[in-house]
């Protein structure tokens, strides 16, 4: 069946502006929070997306790409500060490193800081890590990340809610450079793109262009007679990994700079070469198939902060963070902007507001962080773009490789490249009839999608015993995609226009066409308590086993070059788990006594002191069917038996515990034994 329904998209933050991301998604009462970061060029509350605007309570997932604070610097908010409950996901490498970047903002930004360390180890509880091309399915919701190129770690989110496929790529970049592998395309289209727009039409330099440019300006700095201090401001973790290979690189070739320093200042300085060298398998080929560490330098000297730094004479350092917000970048630039000699190097891209983006156009004066004023006399203030943000000729060549794609959200990028970048899109895929839609903070973007799905139902789903007839499951299929979703009955409405309804379920075994029901009443009686039913069409009757499962004996009509033949219609309903266990048992036994009809041999429970209790009776029987030396012990409850691999194996009846100290044979067992799971794993008995 094919659904009409609409993919509702609306930014908290990152619409028409680059900072703050975090962009809700929501498909049939499914709400999906893209990203949560915070804005480098505000401060306090006014950092936070908007969360006001919305209820935090109705988002059933938050999807993080990378570890920058624009991206995740509000989660810690997000997890404390809201009525938020949903699952937070992010890759392995964002997690590990999610945390001290954390800790340095808090660190910091002091008592004004939106974020406590007891904020931030309560997020980190509730984070879990999905790995790139994993499919993970979270209540309904099939969510799957791609490497997105832009950091160690960073991930493009695709989610498939019931048939709506969303695709949000954060920031991203296609290009592989020193150490990152680029971009992936995914494998299949999505309904919905929401794209960074960060640089909108413009294009980047070549890689060589740019290296080469870095380090022409960077000699200029340090070289006699000049003699200055060169400044590079960036983040601690992404693109100055980057950086401190082209530098080494350009060191190692040049003997002359050889006596000037390079320093790399972070407090995370003493950790990344153990994560990037942890996460090695991520990076491209050339960094894993060089036995060494790429970033054990010879030139670069890492110090955990300015104490340990020592001021004198010409040297390069790279400090963050990368906007000159605060922190040791601040700190060194203020103490070296006075100075003719000494110069800066942008190299990234600046938000509009902060102090990086303000000195590319040359003020004669800045405003240090306590207010006072400060003459700005470097006379080298240059920008390169070594941003891992994709430029308009990636975004381009990534729709191009979405053929079918249609829809496009925009998104991180100032109001005039968002603007420039939508038209010039809807321009060069006219012929597709693409449309670009720019995203505005708090405007709600509506877009139909056609969504094709079937359901099925399940055996049931319960914690317990005593909601066995009130708990099951039902999973819906895309017919679109293929991938399935459990949900539970009550949302069958949200998700499809079909309705519920009580389902039975028959298994037909074929059986002689004088089958003697008395013999077989008898043949039951040993083990269940059995009751014998009239049908209204003729003067045979049906056997009702446990007032649950209905046996019949039935003639299928002849079809197709098929004669007619009959069968034992074995009857119950799927709404209750005791009647899915009994007449797994029940076939059992049919199948014996159909092999020995008139010997009566049979492999039956014989009745036990609980004979009452026929949800044990079942599984005994299904055990004895399966292991041997099975035994009911005195509680009434409890079995033990032999598997082939291990002696003694006991399971609890009820509680569906098994003891045993073999982890091969325990998952055997829980396998054989899956009708009887309790949690979140629904399938049926084999």
């Amino acid at each position: 069946m094919f659904n009409m329904e609409k993919v509702e998209v609306v930014a908290l933050g990152s619409g028409s502006e680059v900072g703050r991301s975090c962009v809700i998604a929501t498909f049939k009462d499914k709400r999906i929070m893209f990203d949560c970061g915070i804005h480098p060029a505000r401060s306090g509350f006014d950092s936070l997306p908007q969360f006001d605007s919305m209820d935090c309570g109705t988002v059933d997932i938050a999807l993080i790409t990378h570890f920058h604070l624009d991206h995740c610097g509000a989660v810690p908010y997000l997890c404390s500060q809201t009525n938020f409950t949903g699952r937070i996901y992010m890759t392995h490498p964002t997690k590990a490193i999610y945390r001290k970047i954390m800790q340095d903002f808090a660190r910091l930004n002091g008592s004004q800081s939106i974020v406590t360390e007891a904020w931030i180890e309560y997020s980190m509880s509730r984070i879990e890590t999905i790995d790139y091309h994993q499919l993970e399915v979270v209540e309904g919701v099939a969510i799957t990340a791609y490497n997105a190129g832009h950091v160690l770690g960073a991930a493009m989110f695709f989610v498939d809610i019931m048939g709506a496929k969303i695709m949000y790529t954060g920031d991203y970049s296609r290009y592989p450079d020193r150490h990152l592998l680029g971009a992936e395309t995914p494998k299949e289209a999505p309904d919905v793109l929401i794209l960074e727009s960060t640089y909108g039409i413009q294009v980047h330099e070549t890689q060589k262009e740019r290296e080469d440019k870095f380090v022409r300006w960077v000699h200029e700095i340090v070289r006699a007679p000049r003699k200055g201090k060169c400044l590079i401001p960036v983040f601690a973790l992404g693109r100055a990994q980057e950086l401190l290979l082209v530098l080494e690189d350009y060191w190692a070739k040049h003997k002359e700079l050889h006596g000037i320093p390079i320093y790399f200042i972070s407090s995370m300085s003493a950790k990344f070469d153990e994560l990037y060298d942890y996460y090695k398998f991520q990076l491209n080929d050339t960094v894993q198939d060089d036995d060494k560490s790429p970033f054990a330098f010879r030139h670069i000297t890492c110090r955990k902060d300015l104490k340990e730094f020592t001021d004198i004479g010409p040297c390069v350092v790279l400090a963050s963070p990368g906007m000159l917000q605060t922190g040791v970048s601040r700190q060194l630039f203020e103490r070296w902007c006075t100075e003719v000699r000494n110069g800066v190097i942008i190299a990234g891209y600046c938000v509009e507001g902060t102090l990086a983006k303000t000195i590319l156009d040359r003020p004669r004066e800045i405003l240090q962080e306590d207010g006072k004023v400060l003459p700005l006399k470097m006379d080298s203030i240059h920008n390169v773009s070594f941003s891992a943000h994709s430029d308009f000729a990636q975004t381009r060549d990534f729709i191009t490789c979405i053929p079918s794609l249609r829809q496009v959200i925009l998104v991180h990028g100032n109001p005039d490249a968002v603007s420039k970048l939508s038209e010039r899109l809807m321009s060069d895929f006219a012929d597709r009839s693409l449309v670009a839609h720019i995203s505005i903070n708090s405007q709600n973007i509506s877009i139909p999608v056609r969504s094709s799905i079937y359901a099925h139902t399940l055996a049931p789903l319960e914690k317990n015993l005593q909601d066995a007839h009130n708990t099951k499951m039902i999973l819906l299929t895309s017919k679109s995609t293929g991938k399935s979703f459990l949900i539970s009955p009550e949302e069958l409405p949200k998700f499809t226009s079909q309705t519920l309804a009580n389902l039975d379920f028959a298994v037909h075994i074929p059986c002689p066409q004088h089958t003697d029901m008395n013999r077989l009443f008898s043949f039951l009686q040993t083990a269940f308590t059995v009751s014998k039913h009239r049908t209204s069409t003729d003067d045979t009757f049906s056997i009702l086993v446990c007032e649950l499962v209905e046996i019949e004996y039935h003639m299928l009509p002849p079809g197709g070059t098929s004669a007619e033949y009959w069968t034992l219609l074995v009857q119950w309903s799927l709404a209750s788990k005791r009647a899915t266990v009994l007449a797994h048992a029940i076939c059992v036994n049919l199948m014996e006594f159909l092999q020995h009809p008139s010997e009566g041999e049979h492999a039956t429970v014989q009745p036990s002191p609980h004979e009452e209790n026929h949800y044990i009776n079942a599984l005994q029987t299904i055990l004895q069917n399966t292991y041997t030396n099975v035994e009911l012990q005195a509680d009434g409850q409890t079995f033990t038996f032999d598997h082939y691999d291990e002696k003694g194996v006991s399971i609890d009846g009820h509680l569906l515990s098994i003891e045993c100290e073999n982890s091969y044979v325990r998952n055997d067992i829980e396998h054989r034994l899956q009708s009887f799971r309790f949690g979140d794993s629904v399938v049926n008995f084999r």
